[in-house]
């Protein structure tokens, strides 16, 4: 049997209070729930009523003071509408590019702001592409009329014609099958000049230079000699070095005239520095020769380095050759003729090797009578007699580029023929 508990029970009056609140609680929540759910009601409403209405933008607008609670819903709604309406002007401007407008995209930067920077990369790379597409255009109309194929030339304007987009302007390119039906070759050499327009000045003498590569490679085969790989190899090789060379032959000769202009005004004693003291203003055109020759005497160090690493002494070495940028200019203006003159021989050198295979099939004895830069050469002639007997310096020396000139502004307006 167990002993009766004799210790006194005492309420629970925490639970007690609680358990009688919870219904008052209950209660509460359940006002707030329908509260809340009649707030949701109200705003899915007049969320409706906005999206209905013909000012969606006001309308949300409005929305978000009445409603703070669901602003963020309502702002995203608005963001919505607004990358719709940015989506749809953006097109609209794209298209007008296309046609040549670009005011469209300047009023699309002005009325969305907040879209700058997408409506900027959006134009640059438009921009873009439409420069890669004249480039590519002109290109191919250029190398069409070098090679003398005026049809297909007409027929590619034609192509650009059909591709314009509906209300673009085509009168462009009927102005050049007009010029081409006339005077093809002014049309070609007016297409080179737009070239050097649209390309940046590296491209374009890139440009310019492959041309002549390969002018130089067709002019040179003879069609019935057959070439090796290895020979075909080494006449495109020395195809690119006689152009390397004559393009330095340029650039020292343009060096030595510059600083011949120079010299008139400092005297033949004096040095680059001098200049400064005589004539004002002068200062600019100074240093632009300076860097000039600087850069292209550091570019026949390069040149002449050994194949491997090169050391700074290696360097050194090479530079001794070469008078200081501040040295007598009389000096800099003899050194930069004989410079010219070696590598113009040194570029007709390459040219004739070049040549030679392209006629021979490889730098043996020739089989017939061959044309050489302009020179008969009887049959059974070696290579190494030819450069003895045919190439004398300065016989062949050319002070002169090779790459086909351009021409001026006043000559393509005097042409009659444009672009735009």
């Amino acid at each position: 049997m167990q002993p009766y508990n004799y210790t006194i029970q005492r309420p629970d009056l925490a639970n007690s209070f609680m358990s009688g609140l919870q219904p008052i609680l209950a209660l509460q929540q359940l006002e707030q729930s329908r509260l809340k759910n009649e707030g949701v009601q109200n705003y899915k409403t007049a969320l409706q009523g906005a999206l209905q209405g013909e000012n969606k933008k006001e309308a949300l607008n409005t929305l978000v003071s009445q409603y703070p609670e669901y602003a963020d819903t309502t702002n995203s709604l608005l963001m919505g509408i607004k990358n719709q309406e940015y989506g749809k002007a953006a097109k609209n401007a794209y298209d007008e590019f296309e046609k040549g407008n670009i005011e469209p995209f300047e009023k699309l930067n002005r009325d969305y702001g907040e879209y700058a920077k997408k409506t900027k990369a959006m134009f640059a790379n438009l921009n873009s592409n439409k420069q890669r597409t004249e480039k590519n255009n002109m290109s191919d109309l250029f190398y069409l009329l070098s090679n003398n194929k005026k049809d297909e030339a007409i027929n590619r304007l034609n192509t650009m014609i059909k591709g314009t987009p509906e209300g673009g302007d085509t009168s462009k390119y009927q102005n050049l099958i007009t010029a081409i039906e006339k005077d093809p070759e002014l049309v070609r050499k007016t297409t080179l000049f737009k070239l050097s327009q649209i390309m940046n000045k590296d491209e374009f003498e890139n440009f310019n230079k492959t041309f002549q590569i390969n002018k130089d490679l067709k002019m040179m085969r003879n069609p019935e000699v057959k070439l090796s790989s290895g020979s075909e190899k080494l006449m495109n090789d020395l195809v690119v070095k006689a152009n390397d060379q004559n393009t330095l032959a340029s650039q020292y000769t343009n060096l030595a005239n510059e600083f011949k202009d120079l010299e008139a005004v400092v005297g033949m004693g004096g040095t680059i520095a001098e200049a400064f003291k005589n004539v004002a203003g002068l200062e600019d055109r100074v240093t632009l020769a300076r860097q000039n020759y600087d850069f292209v005497k550091m570019k026949a160090v390069i040149d002449a380095l050994p194949p491997g690493p090169a050391t700074d002494t290696d360097i050194t070495e090479l530079k001794k050759g070469f008078p200081d940028s501040t040295a007598n200019i009389k000096t800099l203006t003899s050194f930069m003729r004989g410079m010219a003159k070696v590598n113009s021989y040194s570029s007709a050198q390459a040219e004739a090797k070049a040549e030679w295979i392209g006629q021979v099939g490889n730098l043996g004895r020739s089989k017939t009578y061959i044309n050489i830069m302009g020179q008969k050469i009887p049959k059974g002639t070696t290579f190494s007699k030819f450069t003895k007997e045919y190439m004398k310096m300065p016989d062949v020396f050319k002070e002169y580029d090779k790459t086909e000139k351009v021409l001026n502004e006043e000559e393509v307006k005097a042409s009659g023929i444009t672009f735009e």
